[in-house]
């Protein structure tokens, strides 16, 4: 190697760990919590009356946790936090709700982190709807309420999704770049999707025509799932649990341990992990 390479290396560690000291010292002095870092100040909180109907549903978010939730009243409403950098527009168009947040001044670099403070609500009136389509820069989704979508889509650049209780006609999908997913009671007449780059995947009482559950690094947890064909993989991690319904079995482990009940049933399912162990149980056999 030529020395002026070497130079550059080690400078370049040099200062990866002086920067990894700096975040050191700055998290210690907020008592190990990070939220005491975010700039909390300057921030509104507002609240959009949307008295317009919809069944088609779109939302553009930065970076903050999304919670969607049932309305106490006849019609929706999206609270969220505002400053001079951030608002958001809100409204309804062709039967679509749209709600996109938008930077109105240039982001300047600082060593503070710079996230609203206030969740972003929506409150929705009607337990039925159409599409549903959440795109998150960063943050977490949750949808605490039972209910109805023609499909779902929910997409996070880093972050959790956590979905309870509802029924998709078409699809589901759930995909996040690093995070865990979480989803209980939820079911899809068609497809059901779960995918994350690195993180959990707990499915509890889920059910597809197809159901795929993929991460590259962490485990995977079914409890009383189901679907016609069935796809659990992972780079790392264990995959274990239990179906409803007996399975044709193609499972791969590289390296771990394989518990599987033996071929029944015509419906398929496919197991991969690159190292850990693979366990599931049949509840009807």
């Amino acid at each position: 190697m030529r020395t002026e390479k070497k130079v550059a290396i080690i400078v370049a560690t040099a200062l990866m760990l002086v920067g990894i000291s700096m975040i050191s010292v700055s998290v210690s002095g907020a008592g190990l919590d990070y939220k005491k870092l975010v700039k909390t100040e300057n921030y509104e909180e507002k609240t959009y009356d949307i008295s317009e109907g919809f069944n088609n549903i779109e939302l553009s978010i930065g970076s903050n946790d999304v919670i969607i939730k049932k309305s106490d009243d006849s019609n929706a409403h999206f609270t969220c936090g505002e400053n001079e950098k951030i608002v958001f527009e809100v409204g309804v168009k062709a039967g679509t709700l749209t709600i996109e947040e938008k930077s109105v001044k240039p982001w300047t670099i600082s060593f503070n982190l710079d996230i609203t403070p206030i969740d972003n609500v929506l409150y929705l009136p009607k337990d039925s709807y159409d599409q549903l389509s959440a795109s998150l820069g960063s943050g977490d989704i949750t949808i605490d309420h039972g209910f109805d979508f023609s499909e779902l889509a929910l997409k996070i650049g880093s972050g959790d999704i956590n979905v309870s209780n509802v029924k998709c006609q078409n699809k589901f999908s759930a995909d996040t770049s690093s995070g865990r997913i979480t989803v209980a009671g939820t079911t899809s007449d068609g497809s059901f999707y779960s995918r994350t780059g690195s993180g959990k995947i707990n499915l509890s009482s889920c059910e597809g025509v197809t159901l795929e559950a993929k991460t590259g690094s962490g485990s995977i947890t079914v409890s009383d799932c189901d679907a016609t064909s069935i796809n659990m993989h992972t780079g790392s991690g264990d995959i274990t649990g239990t179906l409803r319904t007996g399975k044709k079995f193609d499972v791969h482990a590289g390296s771990g341990d394989v518990r599987v009940p033996s071929d029944s049933g015509t419906d398929t399912c496919t197991i991969k992990t690159g190292s850990g162990d693979i366990e599931i149980s049949v509840i009807q056999q």
